[in-house]
């Protein structure tokens, strides 16, 4: 089972972090020494040191035990990395050195709930664990076990920790665990109890905290959320009901009759509901629209670069280049699969109907159809537009794009070897 911080669960407590850890940064301190780091996080009111006297006799005593028994020094060594796998911080290859993110940035100056909230719902969801070269994202992981097993042990979440990479066979694999009792799971991955303990202890609190899912008598359930994207502003509901909501697995179907079959539904005033504040999710619609909007430049930058002539509206980009053209259907994502999902979905439709509709015939010939997302998506959703003869892309982590063909082969786009697919 992959290793993953678990000193502290509290967005708020964890966001005090970066505030101290950008404190040290702007007086020249040294955020990687664990004793500089760790001192600014106790005088910070972050890390508690327990003990009678006052602070500075309780850091002092702390002192005089043994390095490795330290508590500031961990507790220092357990956030910083943890804020790095978040992307509010991030350390210069070459200097050594840290510095906030820009998501870090937004995050210590969101006065927003919605926005604060999907900030650190981004963070989690973006956390990539590798061991050994094998990719994993837990959070992620852990949402779709939630979805397809409506009402799990909370406790079984750590299986979100087991899953070598995001391959639909490995989760199919810890899927299949999930349904075995507790202790079996245990003796299955040779874990202790404490081991245990210490894996559910961070990411399923912090969904909690985002409004992710819902914990009832020790079991996981998927929250009622306010579901924004650059599109629109709505209200999730009836998420646990009878099959899965939109996630990025199989739904399951139920059976009906004649009488049973389309039901009326029940109609929800959305104004009224307790989740649902208009102002803020308007907010968060415009910062996905900026997102959005960053991410279509990105890309038209290597367009460009290659030699394609652009083009916009309705569609989100156009690109032409001798024998070779492109259409460019942009979404955002907020790390939830059922957003993952849906976006995928509008996506899809969306691309096709510009295609159709919106593009002359001349334009339609070697035409290359490609969805775009702000975040790498789960193996699924790129072989669902596979499929339909799509391109995937997805940016990586060196200001580069990743296209992934209907074979399924990765390609970097500034290399233009895709176009020879």
């Amino acid at each position: 089972m992959k290793n993953f911080p678990h000193q502290y669960s509290q967005i708020d407590r964890l966001t005090d972090a970066l505030r101290v850890a950008e404190k040290v940064i702007k007086s020249g301190g040294q955020l990687g020494d664990d004793a500089v780091f760790g001192e600014a996080l106790v005088f910070g009111n972050v890390h508690n040191i327990a003990g009678d006297g006052t602070l500075a006799e309780r850091l002092k005593n702390e002192k005089l035990k043994p390095v490795s028994n330290r508590g500031y020094h961990t507790a220092a060594r357990e956030m910083r990395r943890f804020l790095v796998l978040a992307k509010f911080l991030e350390q210069s290859a070459a200097t050594g050195a840290y510095q906030i993110t820009a998501n870090g940035v937004e995050l210590l100056k969101s006065d927003n709930p919605l926005v604060y909230k999907q900030l650190w719902r981004e963070g989690v969801s973006g956390i990539e664990l590798n061991d050994a070269g094998n990719v994993s994202h837990p959070y992620r992981i852990m949402m779709r076990l939630v979805q397809d097993r409506p009402g799990i042990a909370v406790k079984k979440l750590l299986l979100a920790l087991e899953a070598r990479n995001d391959g639909s066979a490995e989760y199919k694999r810890i899927l299949d665990l999930s349904t075995s009792p507790f202790e079996d799971i245990l003796a299955s991955l040779n874990i202790s109890s404490a081991s245990a303990a210490n894996a559910i202890k961070i990411l399923p609190s912090i969904a909690q905290q985002v409004g992710d899912l819902e914990k009832r008598q020790n079991q996981a359930w998927i929250s009622e959320r306010v579901d924004v994207s650059e599109d629109e502003v709505a209200i999730e509901t009836n998420v646990n009901a009878g099959a899965t909501t939109s996630n990025s697995s199989n739904r399951r179907s139920r059976d009906v009759d004649a009488k049973t079959i389309a039901s009326e539904p029940a109609f929800q005033n959305t104004a009224g509901s307790k989740k649902f504040d208009l102002a803020a999710a308007i907010a968060l619609r415009q910062r996905r629209h900026v997102i959005h909007q960053r991410a279509v430049k990105s890309m038209a930058n290597k367009f460009e670069a290659l030699g394609f002539t652009l083009s916009e509206h309705p569609f989100d980009c156009f690109g032409q280049r001798k024998k070779h053209s492109i259409l460019v259907e942009m979404k955002t994502l907020d790390g939830s699969p059922s957003d993952e999902r849906k976006q995928a979905e509008r996506a899809l439709g969306q691309i096709q109907a510009y295609r159709h509709f919106d593009l002359p015939e001349d334009k339609k010939k070697n035409l290359i159809l490609i969805v775009a997302f702000s975040q790498k998506p789960i193996t699924e959703i790129c072989n669902f537009l596979n499929i339909q003869g799509v391109f995937a892309a997805y940016p990586s982590h060196a200001d580069e794009w990743i296209l992934v063909d209907p074979a399924g082969k990765e390609t970097q786009l500034s290399d233009g070897a895709w176009m020879k697919s």
